[in-house]
């Protein structure tokens, strides 16, 4: 009698703990994915390939400016290698 209680203690507390982590595992993913669910609507989401905002101080004339620093610098590298 005394070997069937172990035995029964032994199965039932392994059961016991499989049981508890799965329930620890599902009531895991279901809050991961109630706080993915509302992240998503309050934050929404960025599609990829989305322009880059330029800054407020980016005029025209800057844009030129660059454009001709960077055509000046093109024309520049082939001399620093000779």
């Amino acid at each position: 009698m005394e070997i069937r209680k172990v035995i029964y203690d032994t199965n039932y507390s392994s059961t016991a703990t499989t049981n508890i982590s799965n329930e620890i595992e599902e009531e895991y993913g279901n809050i991961k994915g109630i706080i993915s669910k509302v992240a998503r609507e309050v934050l929404g989401t960025e599609s990829e390939g989305k322009e880059k905002l330029e800054p407020p101080w980016m005029s025209n004339e800057i844009k030129d400016m660059i454009k001709e620093k960077n055509n000046s610098y093109k024309r520049w590298l082939p001399t620093k290698m000779a």
